[in-house]
C-alpha cells in the first residue's frame, strides 16, 4: 500500500496528502525517509526488488532537491517540471530531515555492492553540511529565540544534538571518514560537561533542556524550565549510549549509570517518569508546561541493564552480529523508530503500519 499510495515523478517518489500537481512534501523524520528505509529493509528479508527500488527512488527524490550547500531541506514542491523547494533562510538552518535522508541514504550506500553514483554524492554533501553545522567545541546549537540578536543556545529537549551526532556516527562507518568519527565523540564529550546545579543532588547525573554556550544550565527560557527534564535526560543518555556502544566510550556509559541510579529515585510508582521534576525531587508543571510521562525512557534504562549484563564489548559484538549497529542508528534517524538499541523495538510490519497512519493520505 506504501508504494500504492506515492506521489510519482521522473526523478523519484515520495508522499503527501496534498493532492495538487505540485505537493507539497516532507522530509522531516517520520516521513518520506522512514518510508523508504522501511521498503528497503522490507525488500532485503523478502528480496522484492519493487521495495528496494522504491526505496531507491525515495532517496533519488531526495537527491533531487537537495540544496547546493548540502542539506536537505525540510519541505519539497513535487512538481511534474523537476521543481525544487528550498527552506527559508535561517540563522542556523534546521538539521532534521539532513539527518533522516542520511539514514536512507547511508542504509542503501552500505548494502549496495555497486550504490548510486547520484545517490553516494548526495550522502557526502549532506554529511559534509552537517559536519559544518557542529561548533569547534562539539556543539551542536540552535538559535536562541528569546533574544533579540541572533544569537545562539544549546537544545537537549529534541531529538536534534542526538539524531546529529548518531549521523556522524554513520556517516563514517559508511562513508569511511574517521573527521565525522571524532565529531560524534566531540558532541559526547561536551554532554559529560553539561550539568545541573551542582548543589543539587537530585539532577545528578540528569539534563535540563537549555544550556549556554558557556555551558551552564539557563533558566530563563520559558518552554525551558530549569529542572530535571527526563525528555531531554533521554535523549542525552542514547547519545551516550551510541558513543559508548560505537566508540567504546567508558566515560559516557559511566554517565549513563549515573543517570539511572537518579531516575530510579525520581520514577514514579508505576516505573514511568514525569517530564520535569523540580530540583527538590518533586514532579512538577513549571510555568503551566503540561509535563507528560515519558514512556521510552524506562525502555532505555532496561537497555542499560541488559548491556551491564554481558558488559560493554560483549553488548556491542551481539548488537552488531544481530541486525547490525548501523540499522539502529539508520532506523532512529529516518524516524522509523525511537528506541535506539532496544531488545523490544518494533518490527517492520509495525513501523509500516505506523507510518501508513502518520504520512498516507
Amino acid at each position: 500500500m506504501l508504494v500504492a499510495k506515492a506521489v510519482v515523478r521522473a526523478y523519484g517518489i515520495a508522499w503527501s496528502p496534498d493532492n495538487s500537481r505540485a505537493p507539497l512534501v516532507s522530509y522531516a523524520p517520520g516521513q518520506a525517509a522512514a518510508v523508504g528505509w522501511v521498503l528497503w529493509e522490507a525488500g532485503k528479508i523478502t528480496h522484492e526488488s519493487r521495495y528496494t527500488r522504491a526505496a531507491i527512488d525515495v532517496a533519488r527524490g531526495m537527491a533531487n532537491g537537495q540544496e547546493a550547500g548540502g542539506k536537505i531541506p525540510d519541505t519539497v514542491r513535487f512538481g511534474m517540471n523537476d521543481d525544487r523547494g528550498q527552506d527559508t533562510p535561517q540563522f542556523i538552518p534546521s538539521r532534521a530531515s539532513t539527518c533522516a535522508a542520511l539514514g536512507l541514504l547511508l542504509t542503501i550506500l552500505h548494502d549496495s555492492p555497486q550504490p548510486d553514483p547520484r545517490l553516494r554524492s548526495c550522502a557526502l554533501l549532506a554529511a559534509r553540511w552537517l559536519s559544518r553545522q557542529q561548533t569547534e567545541h562539539g556543539a551542536w546549537v540552535v538559535q536562541d529565540t528569546t533574544q533579540a540578536q541572533e544569537s545562539r543556545v544549546i537544545r537537549l529537549d529534541s531529538p536534534d544534538w542526538r539524531n546529529s551526532t548518531l549521523a556522524m556516527l554513520l556517516a563514517s562507518d559508511v562513508l569511511k571518514n574517521q573527521l565525522y568519527s571524532n565529531q560524534a565523540h566531540n558532541a559526547a564529550q561536551m554532554l559529560l560537561d553539561l550539568h545541573l546545579p551542582q548543589s543539587q543532588l537530585v539532577g545528578a547525573g540528569g539534563w535540563t533542556g537549555a544550556y549556554g554556550l558557556d555551558k551552564t544550565p539557563r533558566g530563563d527560557i520559558p518552554d525551558a524550565p530549569l529542572c530535571l527534564d527526563t525528555l531531554a535526560t533521554r535523549y542525552c543518555m542514547q547519545t551516550l549510549l551510541a558513543s559508548a556502544v560505537c566508540q567504546g566510550n567508558i566515560g559516557a556509559l559511566e554517565r549513563v549509570h549515573l543517570t539511572c541510579k537518579t531516575l530510579r529515585g525520581i520514577r514514579d510508582a508505576d516505573g514511568t517518569f514525569y517530564r520535569y521534576v523540580q530540583l527538590s525531587g518533586r514532579p512538577s508543571e513549571p510555568m503551566g508546561l503540561a509535563s507528560p510521562q515519558d514512556a521510552l525512557l524506562p525502555g532505555v534504562m532496561h537497555t542499560v541493564e541488559e548491556l551491564d549484563a554481558v558488559g560493554l564489548s560483549a553488548y556491542s559484538r551481539s548488537m552488531d552480529a544481530h541486525r547490525g549497529i548501523d540499522y539502529d542508528l539508520a532506523r532512529v534517524l529516518s524516524g522509523a523508530g525511537d528506541d535506539l538499541f532496544s531488545s523490544s523495538a518494533a518490527n517492520l510490519e509495525t513501523m509500516a503500519a505506523s507510518l501508513r497512519q502518520a504520512i498516507v493520505p
